[in-house]
């Protein structure tokens, strides 16, 4: 899955559905990051994109003032509706909520839906660095990963495959 790090405040607790049947506190011996004793072992978080809902907003506000006045770069290319091109306004649930303190610690998301934690929250970037060590992964690919912030999904170079932080070794 891909990783991006997400700037959060200190002690935020990413919401959680209370409802979810999903993790029973069964071990998924196929994710590793969901491993019994782990920071997110289940917890069935609320899958939110890293804007507030209205940041989200303004943003597809402004993107859909410039297409309508021809402005926006990509209209030249797209002879469409704003929402066929760029999606319909923002859903207030799929955004975080709007935070009451600086986002001043770190914490490591999975990107593959709106976004997940996998990981507790950090008040540098260096206790990412050991706890992503601590996890498996080789210094250089925590290294790497969190001067870059962000990892694929998924990476196939020169015959090799490697899933996620793991990747940087092959590409850097």
């Amino acid at each position: 899955m891909g990783r991006e790090i997400r700037r959060v405040p200190k002690g935020w607790e990413h919401p959680v559905n209370k409802e979810c049947k999903h993790y029973s506190g069964q071990y998924q011996a196929h994710d590793r990051y969901r491993k019994p004793g782990s920071y997110i072992y289940g917890k069935c978080f609320i899958p939110m994109y890293d804007k507030d809902y209205p940041t989200a907003v303004a943003e597809w506000k402004k993107g859909f003032f410039e297409w309508e006045a021809g402005t926006h770069p990509s209209k030249k290319d797209n002879d469409c509706e704003f929402w066929e091109y760029n999606g319909g306004p923002p859903d207030p649930d799929s955004c975080r909520p709007v935070f009451e303190s600086q986002p001043t610690c770190y914490q490591v998301y999975e990107t593959v839906s709106k976004g997940t934690p996998v990981s507790p929250v950090f008040e540098d970037k260096e206790q990412i660095v050991q706890w992503l060590i601590s996890e498996g992964h080789t210094e250089t690919n925590a290294r790497a990963f969190v001067e870059d912030e962000w990892a694929p999904s998924f990476v196939v170079y020169n015959g090799q495959a490697a899933a996620g932080i793991d990747a940087f070794d092959m590409i850097k």
